[in-house]
């Protein structure tokens, strides 16, 4: 398929309506009435990535890990639908995740600086 005619995630979901151009509003999305439309499209994306990348676990975290009506959604629309069963689940840290793994970073990074 020619580059102008491949569309990103966030274009498929913005032109089925989960958003306003540029980016998609996750929160808004999650607190309206098509979360399991919205799940099954990113279901959909998370089957084709394991197809090609093959994962054991995918992780979501951020608004989507947190929301306990959108994981079943993801996971019912990639069921069956990759090669090999993959697990589909929210992550442990919620929002943090990011800070804390910058702070992981930065301690063992740190940590190597010192002792070198």
């Amino acid at each position: 398929m020619p580059p102008d005619r491949v569309a990103g995630l966030t274009d498929a979901l913005l032109r089925q309506g989960f958003g306003t151009p540029p980016a998609i509003d996750v929160p808004t999305v999650l607190a309206g009435d098509r979360k399991s439309e919205f799940g099954a499209a990113i279901g959909r994306a998370v089957a084709s990535a394991c197809t090609v990348f093959d994962p054991e676990l995918v992780l979501f975290g951020g608004p989507l890990g947190g929301h306990p009506d959108i994981l079943p959604h993801i996971r019912a629309a990639q069921d069956g639908a990759t090669p090999a069963a993959v697990r589909v689940a929210a992550g442990e840290f919620g929002d943090a995740a990011p800070m804390r793994g910058a702070l992981a970073w930065a301690v063992d990074h740190g940590r190597g600086q010192l002792l070198a």
